[in-house]
């Protein structure tokens, strides 16, 4: 991983969901699964 998104990022990967969050001031990666 080079640079890191900022919190209000959201990243469509396939049917993968990548939102990245800002939790207690450190960034977080949250990997939702989507169905279409």
């Amino acid at each position: 991983m080079g640079r890191a998104p900022k919190p209000d990022d959201v990243i469509e990967h396939q049917n993968y969901k990548i939102k990245m969050e800002e939790v207690q001031g450190k960034k977080v990666i949250r990997a939702r699964v989507v169905k279409s």
